[in-house]
């Protein structure tokens, strides 16, 4: 019998409604961490200063990627003042677990 979270229950649960859930490959997975590292909610400005990074604008597109995937959602206006939030969506709160 398989674990709640195996990817073979969420692969059975997906298949019921019509659709295809792979496994995330270790990239994905890392940057959902960092999202979590960082509580699950941030600017690309915060992402880079978390790891020590002065480049942020390589962050928009890894979060991007995610937001595809539907993992990440984004909030704000992306200017000066309001910058681009990116948050953990339940969905990529609970992939998370998942092993590869």
């Amino acid at each position: 019998m398989n674990a709640p979270f195996s990817m073979g229950n969420a692969q059975r649960a997906a298949a019921v409604h019509g659709f295809v859930l792979r496994r995330p490959t270790r990239a994905v997975l890392d940057r959902l961490d960092l999202l979590a590292e960082v509580g699950g909610e941030a600017t690309v400005y915060e992402l880079a200063a978390h790891e020590g990074h002065d480049r942020p604008t390589t962050y928009h597109q890894r979060m991007h990627e995610l937001m595809a995937l539907g993992l990440v959602s984004r909030s704000g206006e992306g200017r000066q003042g309001e910058p681009y939030r990116y948050k953990l969506t339940p969905v990529g709160d609970m992939l998370r677990f998942v092993s590869l």
